[in-house]
């Protein structure tokens, strides 16, 4: 079974690594700017509403992020090399209408999808933090993190998760606290603590809060790390795929050609999905859209206006062919 072209796996490679880049810089800013005197006097006041509130994500402190993926979609359709034209070049436009509206959508869908949870995951981290009468400053560390000596950064904080992440955050200090071996079942736990923690069951002595913090802190820092991959890795193959698409679109409307065709191709992915399977092969002139037995259609692998369960860990692609004019 073919596999994604060693060229454009670089480029996905590349792409994914400046997307995550910027994600885990715009969740740091977003730390760095919460006021954490006033969030502690609203925790002391025990005005939950308007402490969930300081840690929301703006939109423009995730401009950085949407200019990497606007990257992503420019820069692959400005690879595109067409045949050999009789007269001229062909040169893609990213700033074509179509182009522009395709970035605009997709960064406000990316931002909308990462700052909707955001207030809910704090609101539930805080509420779950004085139920259990833990002192304020440790909610608050809790929630914007703790500075590092070295780093000079803040880490181990709620921001940036979803509120299903603080919940696996909330459950883990909880199994920390009652020994509970269930914890080992984490798989993005710190496994350095490993030794401590399974010493602490061991001795049947509970772990110190600064230990649990510590830990806690660390795994938090590992789900974000791995939000971030999933984020980089999601964005990086719809830009990539829509911008080559967007650049085959601009030659099918130009007159120098006689017509482009688009070929869906399955490649190795960890589970396959036997419709993406089936349709391996099947080619249609760009603009006609491929069609799937439970009706969705994509006018290309990747398409950002597909569900999810059509795009999540799929790694097909799309061959194109462009046929000038003789």
């Amino acid at each position: 079974m073919p596999s994604v072209p060693a060229d454009l796996q670089s480029a996905l490679d590349r792409y994914a690594a400046a997307i995550q880049e910027a994600f885990i810089a715009a969740i740091q800013s977003v730390r760095a700017a919460i006021n954490f005197s006033e969030l502690e006097r609203l925790l002391r006041a025990g005005d939950v509403v308007q402490a969930a509130q300081m840690v929301s994500i703006e939109e423009g402190q995730l401009w950085g992020l949407q200019e990497a993926v606007r990257g992503a979609f420019v820069g692959s359709g400005a690879a595109v090399r067409s045949p050999g034209l009789a007269s001229g070049a062909f040169a893609f436009n990213g700033r074509s209408l179509r182009a522009e509206q395709w970035i605009s959508a997709n960064g406000a869908t990316l931002v909308q999808n990462i700052t909707t949870d955001g207030v809910n995951a704090a609101r539930r981290a805080i509420t779950d933090g004085l139920a259990s009468n833990r002192p304020l400053r440790s909610v608050a560390l809790d929630i914007t993190g703790r500075m590092d000596a070295v780093t000079k950064q803040r880490t181990g904080g709620i921001v940036g998760l979803t509120t299903q992440q603080v919940e696996y955050a909330i459950n883990a200090r909880a199994e920390l606290e009652g020994l509970d071996p269930g914890y080992f079942d984490r798989a993005l736990r710190d496994k350095r603590f490993d030794r401590l923690v399974r010493a602490a069951i061991k001795d049947g002595k509970p772990l110190g809060q600064a230990d649990i913090d510590r830990i806690v802190s660390r795994y938090r820092d590992k789900m974000l790390a791995y939000r971030g991959k999933v984020i980089a890795k999601d964005q990086a193959f719809v830009a990539q795929a829509s911008g080559r698409h967007e650049a085959y679109l601009q030659m099918a409307a130009d007159p120098r050609f006689e017509a482009v065709t688009v070929c869906w191709q399955h490649n190795l992915s960890e589970v396959p999905r036997p419709d993406h399977v089936a349709m391996s092969g099947t080619t249609h002139n760009i603009g006609t859209p491929f069609v799937f037995p439970d009706g969705v259609q994509m006018d290309h692998p990747h398409d950002p206006a597909a569900p999810a369960r059509h795009n999540i860990g799929c790694r097909c692609i799309a061959v194109y062919r462009a046929i000038p004019k003789v």
